[in-house]
């Protein structure tokens, strides 16, 4: 299996992992996680309050490994391997970014139009374009359709 592939196998599983321990959870700590998720997502939050976010999340989901897991991931990106995956999904979230970003001005769509096109909230396309999150597979496919160009003029790796 390739690295790309192991990495998304590997990101499947921790979101398994947390999907299920959240679902354990009582009601109250579920809208702590939810709160935590918000701060996350804020395009006002600071890269401090996001990682204070994540270690909130993972303390309460995982009590008692959660520093262990943080220190791993931790120890993965500093290592060769994580810094080049990380410089890849950089350039790889830039491209797209400034692309999509072009395309839509010239098509004069404003974000909500294009997240109108595609099915999805108007936040949800102003993180992908601020690189709050990365997009999926099928939502490069969804945009890439809705300017009417190749995947590949908007993704990197699809050229």
């Amino acid at each position: 299996m390739t690295t790309a592939a192991n990495l998304i196998e590997n990101n499947v599983w921790a979101y398994m992992q947390v999907q299920c321990a959240l679902d354990e959870c009582s009601a109250d700590l579920q809208d702590v996680v939810k709160e935590m998720l918000e701060i996350f997502r804020s395009p006002d939050a600071t890269k401090d309050e996001q990682q204070l976010a994540v270690h909130t999340i993972v303390d309460l989901l995982f009590p008692g490994v959660g520093q262990d897991l943080v220190d791993e991931a931790r120890r993965y990106n500093l290592s060769d391997e994580g810094k080049a995956e990380s410089s890849k999904r950089t350039s790889e979230e830039d491209f797209f970014s400034k692309q999509v970003s072009k395309l839509m001005g010239d098509r004069e769509l404003s974000q909500t139009d294009l997240a109108a096109r595609i099915g999805v909230s108007q936040s949800a396309i102003s993180n992908l374009l601020s690189r709050k999150c990365r997009p999926q597979a099928r939502t490069v496919k969804k945009i890439a359709e809705a300017l009417g160009v190749e995947e590949a003029l908007i993704w990197a790796s699809n050229s």
